[in-house]
């Protein structure tokens, strides 16, 4: 049985409006996504921005992987108001634990290893990431297993990653953000990340989309939601695909250890 603990990236008071709609948080989203590969995993929850909601006397180094899910908050990875969480990442590679991000995760990542992230110029991808297609890397990484070189995700973001950690490989790219997946194997880090989200289904990004006001310097608005998307998309075993093949992976550090 794997432990998994998973890092809740949004502020307090997101998460008791979001209860109040009814609506899943980001990391129930993520449990209910990595579940679908392993039922039988057990799952803990701490909060970056809220760490008062957390049990008391969590010990990372116990978990055998670490989930880095996505944030609503209107500040950038590399802003000030970030740094609870990158201290908090600081923390959790030091246990060296395999890690997996989506978004937010993904650029808090990128940031806090060198790189660099920003407001896309080219506009907020919602809905469906279209034609993400693998880099020669990608293409060989155990992390997309079984997927098409090119394919669809769902996505919803303003930021991107704008320069890679110079030890971090681009794993897939579209034409909206050249890094749609990056992985970082080195230094004692085990870490993949996608811009993307798998443990969203659309209409849940729908219901993001519509109910949040724009982020500052947001501009243009990319929105896609297809009525008939790709099994990438709408399948749920497909559209977590990556996160079973983490799961995987976890395991096989597990196995090793």
């Amino acid at each position: 049985m794997l432990d998994i603990l998973i890092v809740e990236g949004s502020v307090g008071e997101a998460l008791d409006a979001a209860k109040a709609r009814g609506w899943q948080a980001s990391h129930e989203t993520y449990r209910d996504a990595l579940a679908l590969h392993r039922d039988e995993a057990r799952f803990t929850t701490i909060h970056a921005y809220a760490p008062e909601r957390d049990a008391p006397g969590i010990d990372y180094s116990s978990f055998d992987g670490i989930v880095l899910g996505g944030s609503g908050v209107a500040w950038s990875a590399d802003d000030e108001e970030a740094r609870p969480y990158l201290n908090l990442l600081e923390e959790l590679f030091a246990v060296g634990k395999p890690v997996v991000g989506s978004c937010w995760g993904l650029q808090a990542v990128a940031v806090l290893l060198g790189g660099s992230v920003g407001i896309n110029e080219r506009g907020k991808e919602v809905g469906v990431a279209r034609d993400i297609t693998l880099t020669q890397a990608g293409r060989a990484h155990w992390g997309f297993a079984g997927l098409p070189e090119r394919f669809d995700q769902p996505a919803i973001h303003r930021d991107h990653v704008t320069a890679l950690p110079s030890k971090a490989v681009n794993l897939a790219g579209n034409n909206v953000s050249e890094v749609q997946a990056m992985s970082y194997e080195t230094d004692g880090i085990d870490f993949i990340g996608y811009q993307f989200h798998p443990e969203f289904e659309l209409g849940y990004i729908r219901q993001l989309h519509e109910a949040r006001a724009p982020l500052p310097g947001e501009g243009i608005v990319l929105a896609d939601f297809p009525d008939d998307p790709s099994p990438h998309v709408s399948v749920p075993k497909e559209r977590t695909r990556v996160l079973g093949n983490w799961l995987d992976q976890v395991e096989k550090v597990k196995k090793a250890g």
